[in-house]
């Protein structure tokens, strides 16, 4: 499905403009040159929007700090995401989904809570 970039909340503006809290990587937004240039991947190369999924250390701290850490090693404060399905279907929304969505990918594993679930 298509990449999407993961950016903590309170820098959203570096690489999005207009930007809000967007929890789901369903809205899109028009992204900054700075975006454009840091980001091609998550980035739509026609019309230059992205779909991101802006994180609060509030809401979902432990995906906060590791956006956080990995700006602290490299300045910049996001990362590559991607929305969880199949082409085709809507987004996981369950474990239950979550489990069909692995047995009918290509993925090897999938973390669930504090669980890693295999294929093999």
């Amino acid at each position: 499905m298509p990449y999407a970039p993961s950016i903590l909340f309170e820098r959203s503006e570096d690489y999005i403009l207009d930007a809000q809290f967007s929890p789901y990587i369903i809205m899109a937004f028009d992204s900054t040159e700075k975006g454009q240039k840091l980001l091609p991947s998550a980035i739509h190369p026609y019309h230059k929007t992205c779909r991101p999924h802006t994180v609060k250390k509030e809401r979902n701290p432990s995906y906060y700090n590791i956006i956080k850490t990995f700006e602290d090693i490299t300045g910049m404060a996001v990362i590559l995401d991607t929305s969880f399905n199949l082409h085709g279907y809507p987004m996981v929304d369950s474990p239950q989904t979550a489990l069909w969505t692995l047995e009918n990918s290509k993925l090897d594993g999938h973390i669930l809570g504090n669980y890693l679930v295999t294929t093999y």
